[in-house]
Order: structure tokens, then sequence, then C-alpha cells
């Protein structure tokens, strides 16, 4: 958190705020946070109920056009996120855009999601899904799903669709809200460049143990919502 906004405070390069929700960490981080970057706006939490309710909390507290959702273990520079927004501005009919994502080690990792069905958990099971993996998209491309770790929304499309639904503790909340966005008649895009740099799941190896739990319980409560108690029941069972 501290390195991430070293790079972006105390001299922005567009008007902006930074908000910094904090959910509830047992860490001096918010207190580092106050002292050496004033200009943020800090907002704790009485207790950590996720990513979603985090998210949201931001939300709410929120005045700009466009909303950046930025994970602490993603890296940022200014001329990144000014690309990003001037790319995003160009393209009216997309309400939320997710960039390429980079590894520390300069390789590509998957920022896309083709839509989570209940048919495709069967292949998964029996890792079959292993023996293609998806194409990376080489241009700008509408998809179903971008990763939440570096997340664009335009704020005009929260009253159609609401905030994250916090329900979800951990995972499937971009993809809710990325299918809520796409019912509403809006694009969700994935764009080229710039590229960002994400050093890999540095908040969800820290908590391991509730890892996989959160997962499974993330996505059975994502199919309950969009298809139904019997294919959720298939879900479980694969």
């Amino acid at each position: 958190l501290l390195t991430l906004l070293t790079r972006l405070l105390p001299d922005p390069k567009v008007a902006c705020e930074i908000l910094v929700v904090d959910n509830q960490s047992s860490d001096d981080s918010v207190a580092r946070v106050r002292q050496q970057f004033p200009d943020a706006v800090i907002l704790p939490q009485p207790r950590n109920g996720g990513f979603a309710y985090g998210v949201n909390r931001g939300l709410e507290r929120a005045r700009g056009r466009w909303i950046l959702l930025l994970n602490t273990d993603a890296e940022a520079s200014w001329t990144d996120l000014r690309a990003l927004l001037a790319a995003a501005e160009r393209q009216p009919d997309a309400a939320v855009f997710g960039p390429r994502i980079q590894d520390e080690h300069g390789r590509t990792q998957r920022s896309t999601w083709p839509r989570h069905l209940p048919r495709h958990y069967l292949p998964q099971a029996l890792f079959l899904d292993r023996l293609a993996k998806a194409a990376v998209p080489t241009s700008a491309t509408d998809v179903d799903c971008v990763s939440g770790c570096v997340f664009l929304i335009r704020s005009s499309v929260l009253p159609l669709v609401g905030g994250f639904d916090e329900r979800f503790f951990m995972y499937y909340e971009e993809a809710d809200f990325c299918e809520r966005v796409r019912r509403a008649g809006l694009a969700v895009r994935w764009l080229p460049e710039p590229s960002f740099v994400h050093t890999g799941g540095i908040s969800a190896g820290q908590a391991a143990t509730k890892t996989f739990l959160a997962f499974r319980e993330s996505c059975l409560l994502y199919h309950a919502a969009w298809h139904g108690r019997l294919l959720t029941e298939w879900v479980r069972l694969c």
C-alpha cells in the first residue's frame, strides 16, 4: 500500500481523490498512511466485510466521473493511469474497463474471463479445461468479465446497476458486477494498453487457509443468483 501511494502522491498528475479503504487491518498501515500521505482520504472500517464490502464504502464516498479500483498489490504510474482514462473516454458505449495485467517478471496474467456457466464445471473437475488455454486478446475486446485488481468503472453506471454485492466476501464479486453491467446494455471492455503489474494475490495468500472456502462459497452464491437452485446443486456436485 505504501509503495503504491508513494507512486501516486503527493503530486497527482490528474484531478482526483485517492480513497484508501481499510478493512480493519491489524498492522500499522492506517497510521502510516495518515502520517506520510495526508492528502489521501482514509476510510477505516469497523470490520473486515470482504472485498465487495470495502469497495462499496469507497463507491459511496467517491465523487468522480471515473472510479478506479486498484489492489494494493498492483503497481501503477500516472502515465499508465492517464492512458487508461484517455482510452476509456473514447469509448462511451462501455462502462467497465480492464487493462492488460503482467506479473513482476513481465509475464502476461489472465485478466479476462468468460461467463461462469454450470456446464463449465464438469470439464474443470476432470482437468479437461487445461487442454485448451484461453487466448489472450490482442486488441480492445468486449469480454464478459475483467480482473478486479485494476477495474475502471464509469460512475454513471452505478445508479443503473448498484454497487458490488456484499454477500461475496472474496471472489466472483467482479463477475457478478460485470454481469449486471452487461444486462443493463453496456459493455465490459478489455484494453491492450496500457499494462499494469500485479504481484499476484498477496492479500489472499496472507490468509491462504480461508481462500478455498471463500472461493467455493462465492462460486455457489454466484450460480444461485444467476442460474437457479437446481444448476447450483450441479455445480456443487462437480
